[in-house]
């Protein structure tokens, strides 16, 4: 049969739903069909299809192919290789939010040695609110130093405090006069992670690492049991985790309709919509060749079902947030490991 070019239409759509659009072929040669697809998202699998009609009139519809987009370049967060440190990709925004503004450091409860680090943060001094914590999570963390309640700045020489959000003398204001609110100062790294030292605990009331969260149904519900979890499996594996937030996601919504909250100062304070985990297991921590990772994605707000209704992939998390997580691991094990979303197949890894 022979065709034309006004005939020929490709049909293309994202394997998770999240986009489908067809254009027609630009150019067709015998049985060669031409087209440019647009509005393709980075490191994602699509299905795609040509429908045609031939010159007698016969419809032709071709059968399904796949393909995946690369993923972009990255640049890992202080060149650092351990395997909890995120990446943020080159030429995107992290849940909508520009990298320009950001205090990453990372903070060590004795010398500054790989053994002795408790965690890297990522803060953003423009909205006075964190994006990720990222840490090792395994039984060196377990003790009885207790919950110290030492809530600081973190040192001005580090941090001015103008950049930091002051909630040492309580928590968040609903007006920048006063009052109350909902939010509780959530802990990114849980404090319950960190109990083999006084240092070591002191440092998770840190301002950075401290956000606006609905307390009941969440920080002191759902949220919490998460972290009572992945504690419990540490006690026998080592995890590598980022905790995180995102004030939209991706450019799918306006960050202009962020809700804010106050500090003790009046100043203004950015409040996630999202809250996120994401955690690593690796059969060996100096030379991985196979892994596992789970992701966990919430809304902030009281929530109702238990942590494992809101398991995903890795993978999902990634492009809602424009970020590349674990990106120091082998590529073909970071591949391979970020496709789960069961729970139970990550505690069994």
């Amino acid at each position: 049969m022979d065709y034309t070019a006004d005939g020929v239409k490709f049909y293309y759509q994202a394997k998770d739903g999240s986009y489908s659009n067809s254009v027609n072929a630009v150019r067709v040669q015998a049985t060669y069909a031409e087209a440019t697809l647009s509005g393709l998202s980075a490191g994602k699998d699509y299905t795609l299809y040509a429908t045609c009609t031939a010159t007698n009139g016969t419809a032709v519809k071709s059968a399904e192919a796949t393909f995946t987009t690369p993923k972009p370049a990255v640049e890992p967060a202080l060149g650092l290789k351990w395997l909890e440190i995120p990446a943020v990709m080159k030429g995107s925004e992290m849940g909508g939010v520009t990298t320009s503004n950001l205090f990453t450091h990372t903070f060590y409860y004795g010398s500054e040695s790989d053994s002795n680090r408790n965690y890297t943060v990522c803060y953003d001094k423009s909205k006075l609110t964190t994006y990720w914590v990222a840490y090792p999570l395994n039984s060196s963390h377990k003790g009885s130093a207790g919950r110290n309640e030492a809530w600081a700045y973190v040192s001005s020489s580090l941090l001015s405090e103008a950049y930091q959000q002051n909630i040492v003398d309580g928590s968040y204001r609903s007006s920048s006069s006063g009052g109350t609110n909902n939010y509780s100062r959530g802990h990114l790294l849980p404090s319950n992670s960190r109990q083999s030292t006084v240092t070591m605990n002191e440092q998770t009331f840190l301002s950075v690492n401290l956000v606006p969260q609905i307390q009941d149904g969440f920080n002191g519900g759902v949220w919490m049991y998460l972290e009572a979890a992945l504690q419990s499996l540490s006690s026998n594996d080592d995890l590598y985790v980022v905790t995180g937030t995102a004030l939209q996601k991706g450019s799918n919504e306006e960050i202009g309709t962020m809700a804010r909250t106050y500090d003790r100062n009046g100043k203004e304070i950015a409040v996630p919509r999202y809250f996120y985990k994401v955690v690593l297991k690796v059969n060996s921590t100096t030379n991985p060749t196979s892994a596992s990772t789970i992701g966990f994605w919430f809304t902030n707000k009281s929530h109702s079902a238990g942590y494992e209704s809101f398991a995903v992939s890795v993978d999902e998390i990634e492009q809602k947030l424009g970020m590349d997580f674990f990106p120091n691991l082998p590529d073909a094990v970071e591949d391979a490991a970020e496709t789960n979303s069961s729970w139970s197949a990550f505690q069994s890894f």
